[in-house]
């Protein structure tokens, strides 16, 4: 599965991905908007991780869990494991790249 949610890229991954090195974050919010400053948070049983490469890491737990945002519509998750990207652009003529803003 992967689907976009504004900036964010959200595809699933093999539940080996848990056996990285991972950092468990206490807390349902899986990224800020920078421009508006709203979240997108966790709304269901899912324990969020940091994969310490600018990724985030969602483990879900059941099936009625997830992803909501204000601006977004909800994005339901089956159980399973999920990473979670930033998506970048990248200019080939000035070689930049730079995150996407939401």
């Amino acid at each position: 599965m992967q689907v976009r949610h504004g900036d964010l890229l959200i595809e699933s991954v093999d539940k080996k991905y848990l056996k990285r090195k991972l950092t468990q974050l206490k807390t349902k919010v899986v990224m800020e908007g920078e421009a508006t400053g709203h979240k997108r948070l966790i709304k269901g049983n899912a324990t969020l991780y940091d994969d310490l490469q600018d990724n985030k890491i969602i483990e879900v737990l059941d099936a009625h869990t997830s992803i909501v945002h204000d601006e977004h519509d909800e994005i339901k998750l089956p159980k399973g494991v999920y990473k979670v990207t930033v998506q970048e652009e990248y200019d080939p003529y000035a070689r930049t790249r730079q995150y996407i803003e939401d």
